[in-house]
């Protein structure tokens, strides 16, 4: 019986092939998915798929100024940070603390486990125990993993204003997490 689906389908052969992929360039899955919708839609000028393919393992920029267009934004002393992986929200959020108020990430940076820290200057310096885990490098040079949960990026953002001396819901806000 020949079943046609309208629905894309991916072999356990590619998916094996990604995740091998994914871990020798050092990016989350996604991210290479990304990467791949990106230069499909650069090639083909797909309708859903207009950003452009980022270049390296770096976080992307924020093309759309209100964050609408991407699945998690947070409000960091009133700019919009916006990514469509936690691992990007991650790095983007490094970059705008790294712009405004740059000595918080270096305390931010001791206040990891004996297995992870939350970012780190250097690349193998996230995941102590595993450092074969996939990491994004913000653009102010900072790692963080791209192996994170909902709950680790609020408690990250927790450790973030105590630090600073923020206030959840004050200097940040969590619009859509």
């Amino acid at each position: 019986m020949n079943i046609q689906s309208s629905e894309p389908h991916v072999s356990l052969q590619s998916l094996a092939r990604l995740s091998r992929f994914s871990g020798e360039q050092g990016v989350s899955i996604d991210a290479l998915i990304d990467r791949l919708l990106a230069s499909y839609a650069a090639n083909a000028s797909s309708e859903l798929c207009k950003s452009p393919a980022p270049t390296s393992h770096m976080a992307k920029t924020t093309s759309d100024a209100a964050g609408t267009n991407y699945r998690y934004r947070v409000d960091i002393l009133g700019k919009i940070v916006t990514a469509n992986s936690l691992g990007t929200l991650c790095a983007n959020m490094v970059d705008a603390v790294h712009n405004t108020h740059p000595g918080i990430l270096e305390g931010l940076s001791k206040r990891g486990t004996d297995k992870r820290a939350p970012l780190s200057r250097s690349r193998n310096g996230v995941h102590l125990s595993t450092p074969n885990l996939p990491v994004v490098q913000a653009k102010c040079g900072w790692w963080v993993s791209s192996n994170v949960s909902r709950p680790q990026i609020i408690r990250w953002i927790e450790h973030l204003c105590e630090i600073a001396g923020w206030q959840l819901d004050h200097q940040i806000r969590l619009v859509q997490i």
